[in-house]
């Protein structure tokens, strides 16, 4: 399995009042390899995934672009949208919650964080290359902002 994703983003819907979306900010991303344990790909222009080989990783910061006393309950929806580059071989993409601090400049297939249980899955298939696929991540949103879980990214 191979895949290529080259931009991602959280989208953020906020009610009770009048609807308001919001883009969150993506500071840091990166991909590890259990093929290089000990290399950074912090630097690569896009993330690379392939089976259980290499992992990908996401943080996006949410409260600088949401208004100020924002809550879980606020959020209607939250998804997640990845541009799927290239698809090597068909499989499944599972999302999980990264489970302590990283960094884009530091992070490798050796200090890689756990991952916690995953919140999505999406069946990834040769007709997705060079389209968006969307995932639902409205229930880790809502506990981010709730404290429930801190957010270290996906």
């Amino acid at each position: 399995m191979l895949w290529l994703f080259a931009a991602a983003s959280i989208v953020v819907i906020l009610l009770p009042c009048l609807a308001l979306a919001q883009q969150a900010t993506l500071p840091d991303d990166a991909q590890t390899s259990a093929n290089k344990p000990n290399k950074n790909f912090g630097d690569a222009e896009s993330v690379q995934v392939t089976g259980t080989t290499e992992k990908g990783f996401l943080k996006f910061k949410l409260t600088p672009n949401l208004p100020t006393g924002t809550v879980g309950s606020y959020v209607g929806k939250a998804t997640l949208k990845l541009f799927v580059e290239d698809v090597k071989a068909p499989g499944t993409l599972e999302i999980h919650p990264v489970l302590a601090a990283w960094s884009e400049g530091t992070i490798t297939d050796s200090s890689a964080p756990a991952l916690g249980p995953a919140v999505a899955m999406v069946s990834i298939t040769s007709d997705l290359a060079g389209k968006w696929i969307t995932v639902d991540l409205t229930q880790s949103v809502k506990d981010w902002l709730d404290g429930v879980m801190t957010n270290q990214g996906i």
